[in-house]
């Protein structure tokens, strides 16, 4: 498959039921695999997207989320 987009929580929450992913799918940014965590932070750290997706070629190969970042950089500093 072919990635969309990011599909956010308030296209969900007004979405009608025959709505698919591909009608609520939204651009977002993504990185390639192995990209440094401070190129995740910038894009998380805008507010426009709760998630980067780690696109492999055009296919998702993860996520990252806010949270795992924050886990990562406690990690990095020892909290963790």
């Amino acid at each position: 498959g072919t990635f969309l987009g990011l599909v956010p929580q308030s296209a969900l929450l007004g979405a009608e039921e025959a709505a698919t992913a591909r009608d609520l799918a939204r651009p977002a940014l993504t990185l390639p695999p192995g990209a440094p965590m401070s190129d995740v932070a910038q894009v998380l750290g805008t507010g426009h997207q709760a998630a980067v997706p780690i696109l492999d070629g055009g296919r998702l190969a993860g996520v990252i989320t806010r949270s795992d970042l924050i886990a990562a950089l406690l990690h990095q500093i020892g909290l963790r």
